[in-house]
């Protein structure tokens, strides 16, 4: 039994069909995927920047050590000055 003209087409838009829902899936699984890493990534980034934070911070306590004292190393000499006299 020969098939109709309209049943071959129909038959290759019924494949065509299935391709474009496979490539939706594909799709939709590439989307989930991609979420997952911007959230690793989001995640790794927030960790690097509270590292640099805390880095920041110890910097500037240090930083604020050496002012004090650098202030105190330059007003000792007058101290020592002022209890010689």
């Amino acid at each position: 039994m020969e098939r109709s003209n309209l049943e071959v087409k129909i038959e290759h838009i019924e494949k065509v069909l299935d391709g474009i829902q496979r490539d939706v899936r594909g799709i939709a699984e590439l989307n989930t995927e991609l979420k997952t890493c911007m959230e690793a990534l989001k995640e790794s980034v927030s960790q690097r920047i509270g590292v640099v934070e805390q880095k920041a911070e110890k910097t500037e306590n240090r930083l604020w050590y050496i002012v004090i004292a650098v202030i105190i190393a330059g007003g000792m000499p007058a101290l020592i000055a002022k209890f010689l006299s």
